[in-house]
């Protein structure tokens, strides 16, 4: 009898968390002996603690711990952060393309965007890429273009437009521009640079600028004035010369023999003469400004359209077409 005694004294009490509820309903304090028994780990199993950890189990409590709270955040912040860059590089690629824009070129790292390229409604689309060229090379492929249009034989009263592959800055860097830099920021992006033909073989140039500081602008292209002749130079050509050729035929007689010669001489002869600086004039009821020195065949006409685009061209009718034709198509947009 002692032995089993013995026996019943060392055997582990089972709990049960019914017994547990059953025990705490007879106590007085009843209520917070359930919420203990609920919430005790110990007590809401079938067997002691120490035998759950023997067995290698263990409770929710040590599931969820702050550390595993903190790494399951994280993991889940990164993925929610991944997800939205991955949107937001798939909405990039599929951005339109504005179509009032014109790439002039796809191979340059700096491509320049020149808007509105045809706003003049050229008769001629010409392109050529200055990017690559220095200020001489550009004079020759602008003489290249000349003779080109004549072995095609272009007609008089054409308008050419050159397509650069240069913004109005590098453009302007390119012919070697000494003036103050107020000028080129009074400057938009939008303009066009070409020929307008004459006949006969001969071509004015031309280059208009959408300006949007006028009272900038003006006053910029004053102090430019004094080296305006020079950055123009052989890209800006006069057509004022006249060649005259005269013959003169003389005999000369050697003892029994007599020799003729014919000689021809050609005089040169200018359609308008030499202002020696800026003149101010009136051209079709605009105020230009004009420059001529014949010998160094330069003649240079600039003036504002409508405080709005600033015109230089190298001859009168160049101008006055040129400006015909910003006005017409402005007034039909």
């Amino acid at each position: 009898m002692n032995d089993n005694k013995d026996i019943n004294n060392h055997i582990p009490t089972i709990h049960t968390l019914e017994g547990d509820l059953a025990s705490a309903v007879n106590d007085e304090n009843y209520g917070k002996n359930i919420i203990k028994i609920v919430t005790d780990p110990d007590k809401n199993s079938t067997l002691e603690s120490n035998q759950v950890n023997n067995m290698g189990g263990g409770s929710l409590s040590g599931i969820f711990t702050k550390r595993n709270l903190l790494i399951l955040i994280i993991v889940i912040f990164v993925m929610i952060s991944v997800s939205a860059m991955l949107y937001i590089l798939s909405k990039a690629k599929n951005v339109p393309v504005d179509e009032t824009e014109v790439v002039a070129s796809t191979t340059s790292t700096t491509v320049p965007v020149i808007k509105n390229k045809n706003f003049l409604n050229p008769e001629i689309m010409q392109s050529s890429d200055f990017l690559k060229l220095n200020r001489d090379e550009i004079i020759f492929e602008i003489n290249k273009i000349k003779k080109n249009l004549n072995e095609k034989k272009i007609t008089a009263n054409n308008n050419i437009e050159i397509g650069t592959n240069l913004n109005i800055e590098q453009f302007f860097e390119k012919i070697r521009y000494s003036g103050d830099d107020s000028l080129i920021r009074s400057f938009d992006d939008i303009y066009s640079f070409g020929l307008y033909s004459r006949g006969g073989g001969r071509f004015e140039n031309y280059l208009l600028i959408k300006v949007n500081s006028f009272d900038l602008a003006f006053k910029a292209i004053l102090d430019w004035e004094k080296y305006m002749i020079t950055d123009l130079k052989d890209i800006f050509i006069g057509n004022n010369e006249i060649l005259n050729t005269e013959t003169s035929t003389a005999s000369t007689t050697v003892s029994a023999s007599t020799s003729t010669s014919t000689t021809t001489i050609v005089n040169k002869k200018y359609r308008t003469k030499d202002t020696d600086t800026f003149t101010d004039r009136i051209l079709k009821n605009y105020d230009i400004r004009e420059y001529i020195r014949n010998t160094d065949d330069i003649h240079i006409i600039y003036g504002f359209i409508n405080n709005k685009f600033l015109l230089i061209t190298s001859g009168e009718s160049s101008f006055v077409d040129i400006k015909d034709r910003l006005i017409k198509e402005s007034i039909s947009r």
